[in-house]
């Protein structure tokens, strides 16, 4: 018989807590495994296998959702043949089951039921906005409406960009307000983004965290992403004003186009004797 106890050695079992949580890494693997490789975005970061450049413990590419708000300012003047175009690259896609807000205001002439704007948003929107407000002074009250993220996702350019199209009716007078005319519209949803849009290889988030780069704004992409406002459509190569080059490439597109295509200045798919007045009507050095 061997006199004495039993010997026991004490051994540490190991739980790892990477991101110092309090939280077994093993525990809340469903919410910081963006590679689903099993092991904690924090350990990965570590490892060098996946980046956090903003180090809250969540792997960049998991980082997609974000409170879009896409405002256009101010723009004018807004009057009959002098459409805008709100066109917004690498546009961010909205996240279900939430609703996609369109917002739209303006100063001009609204007063009457047929002074109205046409909104549209690709060919899955199409409303009548402002009828029958008000002339003029500050404004007409914001009107709002909504649209299913499915639909507002469908609604977005092959080149990955969206474009919200602000038609005046024929009876809308772009000088009928002395202090001048102006139209304004928002989108505002939940949206799940890239997370490097300019394609840099650093975090959209992170580079406007840093001050690398601007997002005036404030909607989580930078400005360099987005092309704000198309304030003179008509100008299709872009030198500031419309005249015999910017008619001899609608001219050369004419009749049928696919649709979102900038010569279709209606935006019915046809390059037709509506674009070519809407083209007329803004002849001349583009509006500053």
């Amino acid at each position: 018989m061997v006199a004495g106890g039993w010997g026991f050695n004490s051994i540490a079992l190991t739980r790892p807590d990477c991101d110092s949580n309090d939280v077994n890494d093993y525990t809340e693997l469903a919410g910081h495994d963006c590679n689903a490789n099993g092991i904690h975005d924090c350990t990965d970061s570590l490892a060098g296998n996946i980046e956090d450049c903003n180090n809250n413990g969540l792997g960049d590419s998991c980082e997609k959702q974000l409170q879009v708000l896409a405002s256009s300012g101010q723009v004018g003047p807004i009057g009959a043949l002098t459409p805008r175009v709100f066109t917004v690259s690498s546009a961010v896609e909205a996240l279900e089951p939430d609703a996609v807000t369109i917002r739209i205001r303006a100063r001009g002439d609204f007063s009457g039921g047929l002074e109205y704007v046409r909104v549209r948003i690709g060919s899955t929107f199409d409303r009548n906005a402002l009828g029958g407000t008000v002339d003029c002074g500050a404004g007409t009250p914001w009107q709002e409406f909504t649209m299913s993220a499915t639909t507002f996702n469908q609604s977005f350019e092959p080149d990955g960009s969206l474009r919200v199209r602000l038609d005046p009716s024929t009876a809308v007078d772009s000088n009928l307000c002395p202090e001048g005319t102006w139209v304004e519209v928002q989108l505002s949803y939940l949206g799940a983004r890239s997370t490097d849009c300019n394609l840099n290889g650093v975090m959209d988030t992170c580079e406007i965290a840093d001050g690398l780069t601007v997002d005036s704004n404030h909607n989580g992409v930078p400005d360099t992403c987005e092309i704000p406002f198309t304030a003179c459509p008509s100008d299709f190569d872009g030198n500031g004003i419309v005249n015999g080059a910017d008619l001899g490439a609608l001219l050369g597109s004419w009749g049928p186009v696919t649709p979102g295509i900038p010569v279709d200045l209606s935006g019915d798919g046809m390059v037709n004797g509506a674009d070519l007045g809407i083209l007329l009507g803004a002849w001349g050095p583009c509006a500053s």
